[in-house]
């Protein structure tokens, strides 16, 4: 090919025609290139007329009619009030303050303007103009003014001093268009290109009135601006941007980038050889090449510097030099990578910086936006454009390295945005939900409904695709060298960082969650088709080995048997077994980094062991050499020591990193973004669906009703009415919420959502249990894997089994089965120090004894573990973390107990005015899953002898009375506030501890229902030998705590007729069902053979009625009778849809009984003052204390010498316990037992 062909081909015939002579005539080719630079230069000059030169680079001020200010648009501060955060172009504001307002750097007084604003997040912001004579404060922002207006679509108002309806609600990433027209005096917004309509009309114009672009934010919210400086992305005809657009750079752009095409395309795939040129030139072909596209390139500096021509100019243009075989279905990127190495050879780094930044930025606003169609096609090609421009070696790893984490979120491109709720109004009218057949008018629109969500979620598996394919690019391992380290490597340091540090920051957690979730599953299904495909396995297994190897670094994560060190000192044989006295994790710091040095640089000073002693030495020997830098010590001596001041995280390794290693390291990233974001979003979903659920029975209900209602009642009937009253309000909102639920169902909730979601629970489980066999060495496994093995089954427990039907359900069971039988083995396992730790097993135990499912599958882990997780169960209390273990076994027995049906707390029904006020209010059920086999299995501990349940017991009734204690005293708090009629600004803390110690009261009473009622012979038979006084205490708590529920002037009623809707869990039917669930089981046998004409006071009655607390009108007050109500306390009559009438019934008759056999109290019967037990005063004393003499009842002295020796009134030693009547000897510390506690 001759220069002549070149010249025609790059440049075309303007080159030609006007370089005739200088250009064509030439046969060298370096004086080819010097003709050429002379003639660009020319040629790009000559667009630079008068008029072009005054508008790009004139003066400050642009002087279009009807405008003043600067020429470059932005936010100033010069108007601004409040603290705002912006950024470098002053185009991006969010608020850091309660409220803030900023305005722009121009004014318009006439003609018709606009400008555009892109939403990152969708709080509330008012957005619109203000006038120059504006005065903005902390309570006064654009809209609040006389001159100033504004529209704001969290509200979904317009503003100018007043506020009216105006507008829809808008979503992060819409664009929302603000177009004033100072001719007539009208202002319209525009949302994704769509008129919401005039919003305001007489705007004040005149000479003397101009109006500014202005914004104003409460705190944490967020915009970016476009005044012109970028084309808009709708713009409106006839309306002008408030930034003159760039002609002289796009006149360049143009030209530019068409010779950049035209020599890319001549030179791509193969460089062709140039012929005809003279003898002897010094110019090698590639040479030529090279400077011919630097001559290109040089030019186009000014193209990328431009925003307006980025988007413009250059976006299309590499969308146009990829190449795309659709018949093959293969990209050609060859003129592309082509391009960008030239771009990267010949630009300054900082140019192609802001370029790219640029680019990303517009790719990620137009990726935000709501999707406007079913098969989200703008998503699906901006994906693939960024594919494209990362599929390029040097620009992938400046994107990961600069920008990924810092400016821009890979969430943000991996994320799923809903519909547009009026596009789902407009193209989807008619919802369905499931009416079991009752609403044919609902039922009828099944079909289509279902049909469109298919086709919905089959357009979202395509985008799911591309989104793989770019993480794909992102976790590049193949592009790595000897002096630069992988695509993967760079973005999987930044990617851990993110994930210890970043993410817990609170800026993140408003936005996170929903994009987390969705990358979470992009995130699984890549890791699983890369580690098939580099490791060549099926599954992923962490080998138990990594944990104490320093394979991997786990310097940021805490180990569940402590610290590292401290592990490595405690366990260091079986250390030594398993990776060798040589190991390095047995070296000091100063040693590894020793190690780390050159061979060559090692043997000049004789080797690691000559570095150690020489930095262990002296301060003068180490400083002597250290400062001596012609010395090999002092070279190496300064490498190791500024290796050791270094930041503990290790640099980058150059080359690709090991596939296994670096693809472990990514699940476990996975792990940490599940543990602290993506969990919310399933709670949230869960919610909704629940929301919709409820709302949607309702409204079956209220449709049934009223159609039921019109075939008796006439149309104009007040039940009718307010029933179609009812259904015409309800019906919209719920339509809302099918449409929403549909769309979750088919995009965030599939079938493939799931799988991903139980293959990398799998996963987790896998590692987990394998860890555990390595006996003693578990103790390093870090304790993020046991977080996520609680926070991953709290998920499918709670969330993922409420939303749908899991698929494979097998696979589930089988997970679950093994989880439970590992969490079994970890319950009180002492290789687990922390005290968070320790919690977790029990926790995991206890969500799965939550859910009728699980439930089955924590019988059937085998008879042997589960006769293991009851004696762990069942153990003493001592330290241990009591209350999750008090939790499962009461979910043994809920469902079962006397009046322990409830799914709910009944008393929100009693607040039910008072929560509608309440948006999205879920009232979360509680599930009924008692379990029969369990109980048994409860039954048979509470009867084995061996077992220590008298220290069981006495440590139930201890915590009891401590517990009841510590409700009472912020009920009292609560009661004076309320008494003194105070505004109610009370410290949230008492709200917390009142139902933090209601439940602990109510799930201690429930223990001990199940163990009276499944084993009534150990209390209420000499089953141990304190079974009489357990039994004797139980009634004193119960009986204690009856008399301040059911007081007239106590603080229990006062606070709950006050009806707080922030105590809706501190219910009557709670705590009254377990009261006289525990009285009825110690009274059932008397019960059952009472008689009324029996004047004998049966055992436990007499108990009963001698307490102090006995008050019969108490117990009248909490059971009630049929018919009657109270107007101060819920009695169980009042519960009659949570009661049976056969518990009603029996508690009628327990209180029936007392009340008869009160009276018969004989003279004998009541105990004179001069015998009574000084310590319960509720029984005659029967025991003397040898030596002292002193008395008391055998059920005082039997308890309280469980804990000291000393006399309860002269703190003498209690040597013997004798019995009144017969002088036996029933306590001695001739015991060895009581020796021992006498020496402690």
């Amino acid at each position: 090919m001759d220069l002549p062909k070149i010249t025609e081909k790059v440049f075309g015939t303007d080159c030609i025609r006007d370089s005739q002579n200088r250009i064509l005539s030439q046969t060298s080719k370096k004086q080819w290139l010097s003709e050429v630079s002379i003639w660009l230069e020319e040629f790009i000059n000559k667009f630079k007329t008068p008029d072009e030169i005054n508008v790009s680079f004139g003066s400050d001020h642009d002087n279009q009619p009807g405008r003043i200010g600067s020429k470059t648009v932005c936010f100033t501060l010069d108007r601004s009030f409040g603290m705002v955060i912006m950024n470098q172009d002053a185009l991006k504001v969010s608020s850091a303050s309660r409220f803030c307002t900023v305005a722009a750097s121009c004014a318009v007084f006439s003609g018709k303007w606009m400008y555009e604003v892109h939403l990152n997040s969708k709080g509330i912001m008012q957005i619109g103009v203000c006038s120059n004579l504006c005065q903005f404060t902390i309570d006064r922002g654009c809209g609040d003014t006389m001159h100033s207006y504004a529209y704001d679509g969290a509200r979904v108002k317009s503003w100018n001093m007043l506020s009216k309806d105006y507008g829809e609600e808008w979503r992060l990433g819409d664009v929302i268009g603000i177009c004033i027209d100072l001719d007539i005096g009208t202002m319209t917004f525009f949302r994704n290109g769509r008129s919401l309509g005039v919003a305001f009309t007489n705007i004040s114009i005149g000479s003397d009135m101009v109006y500014i672009p202005c914004v104003s934010l409460i705190e944490a919210e967020g915009i970016f601006a476009n005044f012109g400086g970028s084309p808009f992305r709708y713009p409106v005809d006839g309306y002008h941007p408030l930034q003159i657009q760039p002609v002289l750079h796009m006149k360049q752009a143009d030209h530019v980038l068409k010779w950049l095409k035209n020599l890319t395309n001549l030179v791509t795939p193969i460089e062709p050889k140039i012929l005809n040129c003279i003898s002897g030139d010094d110019i090698t072909d590639r040479k030529f090449w090279n400077r011919l596209f630097s001559l290109i390139c040089y030019y186009m500096s000014s193209v990328l510097t431009s925003r307006y021509c980025l988007l413009r100019n250059v976006v299309p243009f590499v969308t146009d030099i990829v190449h795309v075989n659709q018949k093959e279905k293969k990209t050609d990127l060859s003129r592309y990578l082509k391009v960008m190495d030239e771009l990267w050879m010949n630009v300054r780094e900082r140019i192609m910086d802001k370029a790219l930044h640029i680019i990303f930025t517009d790719l990620l606003h137009s990726f935000e936006q709501v999707c406007d169609s079913l098969d989200c096609l703008q998503q699906q090609s901006i994906i693939e454009l960024c594919s494209v421009l990362l599929s390029h070696d040097t620009t992938r790893k400046y994107i990961i390295n600069n920008f990924l984490f810092n400016r821009i979120s890979i969430f943000d491109f991996l994320q799923h945005k809903p519909l547009d709720d009026q596009y789902l109004k407009l193209n989807i009218p008619n919802a369905w939900w499931d009416t079991k057949g009752c609403i044919s008018e609902i039922e009828k629109h099944k079909k289509s409904f279902l049909n469109i969500f298919a086709k919905i979620a089959k357009s979202y598996v395509e985008l799911d695709k591309k989104q793989c394919e770019f993480l794909k690019l992102v976790l590049c391992n193949t592009d790595g060298t000897d002096t630069e380290p992988s695509s993967r490597t760079l973005f999987l340091k930044k990617l851990r960082k993110f994930c210890c540090r970043e993410i817990q920051n609170e800026l993140f957690s408003k936005f996170l969650p929903s994009m987390a979730y969705s990358s979470f599953f992009r995130f699984v299904r890549v890791l699983d088709e890369l580690w098939k495909t580099e490791v060549g396995e099926e599954s992923i297994t962490v080998p138990s080995r990594y944990f104490f190897d320093r394979s991997i670094n786990y310097s940021d994560s805490d180990r569940i048997g402590g610290l590292e060190h401290y592990l490595i000192h405690l366990y260091r044989d079986a250390l030594v077994r398993e990776l060798g006295e040589d190991h390095r994790i047995f070296r000091s710091s100063i040693e590894r980094h020793a190690a780390s040095l050159p061979i060559v640089e090692l043997r000049a000073v004789g080797g690691i062991t000559e570095v150690v002693s020489l930095l262990n030495n002296s301060e003068e020997n180490f400083a002597q050499h250290l400062l001596l830098p012609d010395t090999p010590n002092g070279v190496i001596l300064r490498a190791v020591f500024s290796s050791i001041l270094k930041d503990n995280e290790p640099d980058t390794v150059n080359g690709n990193m090991d596939c296994k290693l670096s693809l472990i390291e990514l699940f476990e990233d996975l792990l940490m973004i599940f543990v602290t974001t993506v969990y919310k979003r399933c709670q949230k979903l869960s919610e909704l669906y629940q929301h919709f659920k409820q709302s949607a029975v309702s409204f079956n209900n209220i449709y049934t009703s009223y159609k039921k209602l019109q075939k008796t009642k006439p149309d104009t009937a007040p039940l009718v009415v307010c029933l179609k009253n009812t259904i015409d309000l309800q019906k919209p909102e719920l339509q809302k919420l099918a449409k929403n639920s549909a769309w979750f169902d088919a995009v965030s909730l599939n079938d493939e959502i799931i799988t991903n979601f139980l293959k990398i629970f799998d996963y987790l489980i896998s590692t987990v249990v394998e860890a555990e066999v390595m006996a003693e060495l578990f103790a390093f496994l870090p304790n993020f894997y046991l977080e996520a093995c609680d926070v991953f089954t709290e998920s499918l427990v709670k969330d993922f089994i409420n939303l749908r039907t899991i698929p494979k359900s097998s696979v589930m069971d089988s997970l679950l089965t093994k989880e439970a039988d590992l969490m079994i083995r970890l319950f009180r396992d002492k290789r687990l120090t922390h005290i968070d730790t320790k919690k977790i097993p029990i926790d995991i135990l206890a969500t799965l004894a939550g859910h009728p499912a699980t439930m089955k599958i924590l019988e059937s882990v085998g008879e042997d573990r589960s006769k293991e997780l009851i004696g762990k169960l069942m153990e003493p209390y001592g330290d241990r973390h009591w209350l999750g273990s008090n939790w499962i076994l009461i979910r043994f027995w809920h469902g079962t107990g006397f009046g322990f049906r409830y799914s709910h707390f009944p008393h929100y029904f009693v607040i039910e005015e008072k929560l509608k006020s309440a948006q999205n209010f879920v009232m979360h059920n509680i599930v009924n899953c008692p379990s029969p086999y369990y109980q048994n299995l409860v039954r048979q501990r509470l009867l084995d002898t061996t077992a220590s349940i008298p220290s069981l017991l006495d440590s139930i009734i201890s915590e009891l009375h401590w517990i009841f204690g510590e409700f009472l005293a912020p009920m009292q708090e609560l009661q004076r506030v309320i008494e003194r009629n105070t505004e109610q600004i009370l410290l949230m803390k008492l709200y917390k501890a009142c139902a933090k110690y209601f439940d602990k009261t109510i799930g201690l009473l429930r223990v001990l229902d199940m163990f009276i009622s499944l084993a009534p012979e150990v209390f209420l038979e000499s089953y141990f030998s304190e079974s009489t006084s357990f039994t004797k205490r139980i009634i004193e708590v119960v009986l204690l705590i009856i008399h301040r529920i059911a007081s007239k002037q106590g603080c229990f009623r006062t606070v709950m007729n006050s009806r707080l809707v922030t105590l809706e869990n501190v219910d009557y039917l709670a705590i009254e069902s377990a009261c006289i669930a525990i009285l009825l089981d110690i009274l059932k046998p008397e019960l059952n053979h009472f008689k009324e004409d029996d004047l004998l006071i049966p055992v436990f009655t007499r108990m009963i009625l001698r307490d102090s607390s006995y008050d019969t009108e108490n117990l009248r007050v909490l059971v009630g009778s049929p018919g009657t109500k109270n107007s101060t306390v819920m009695s169980l009559h009042d519960y009659d849809n949570d009661m049976l009438d056969a518990e009603l019934l029996q508690a009628t008759k327990m209180v029936d009984m007392l009340a008869y056999y009160f009276p018969a109290l004989s003279s004998l019967d009541i105990i004179p003052d001069d015998v009574l037990c000084t310590i319960c005063y509720s029984a005659p004393f029967d025991v003397k204390f040898s030596p002292c003499g002193h008395h008391s009842c055998l059920s005082c002295i039997t308890y309280y010498l469980k804990k000291s020796r000393l006399c309860f009134f002269c703190k003498r030693t209690v040597l013997k316990v004798i019995k009144l009547e017969s002088d036996e000897v029933i306590d001695s510390l001739t015991d060895s037992t009581n020796l021992s506690m006498l020496a402690s």
